[in-house]
């Protein structure tokens, strides 16, 4: 009788357990799924001087002491993903090339069957050995979107390759979303 009464005392601590697990992570209606794909494209960059560049870029500096930014327009990408599959994307971000950095990014991937997702996104670049080329990693908060994406959330690290004399660019992302 005994063995029984220890059983049955193990089995509902087991259940306590399970239940206190899937609440901690969301519950089991929220999994976690891969994200990853490929970018390629071009940007243009606007100059500090140009209208419309001043206004987003500065008066968001977080320390008011570098006035460099400029912003920068991914407006003719397209990429592949695991989740959305063939997508289009819309970005922008500001860039402060004195420190090498960018911030306050925003992007827009529309997937074939019109629904959307959101990012929001920061990081920096480098040079390489090729002075034609940086590479750049930017880390991206998604949060939300449309259609099956609306209560989307998540991260997502990109890491771009920007070719200056053309504007190309090409990449790989990957990360971790909750649909």
């Amino acid at each position: 009788m005994r063995a029984f009464a220890d059983d049955l005392r193990l089995a509902q601590a087991t259940r306590v357990l399970l239940i206190l697990s899937l609440t901690a992570c969301g519950g089991a209606s929220e999994p976690v799924t891969e994200f990853r794909g490929t970018i390629s494209g071009t940007t243009t960059i606007v100059a500090p001087e140009e209208e419309g560049s001043l206004e987003r870029c500065n008066a968001n500096t977080t320390d008011g002491e570098h006035p460099g930014f400029s912003l920068s327009g991914f407006d003719d990408l397209t990429g592949e993903f695991n989740v959305l599959g063939p997508v289009t994307i819309v970005a922008s971000d500001c860039i402060d090339p004195e420190r090498r950095k960018f911030a306050q990014g925003r992007a827009i991937l529309r997937s074939a069957s019109g629904d959307v997702l959101r990012t929001e996104f920061h990081g920096s670049f480098r040079a390489t050995d090729d002075p034609d080329i940086e590479v750049g990693r930017g880390e991206h908060q998604v949060v939300g979107g449309t259609g099956q994406f609306a209560e989307v959330e998540g991260t997502v690290v990109c890491e771009l390759s920007t070719r200056l004399s053309t504007s190309e660019v090409t990449g790989d992302c990957h990360g971790d979303i909750r649909l």
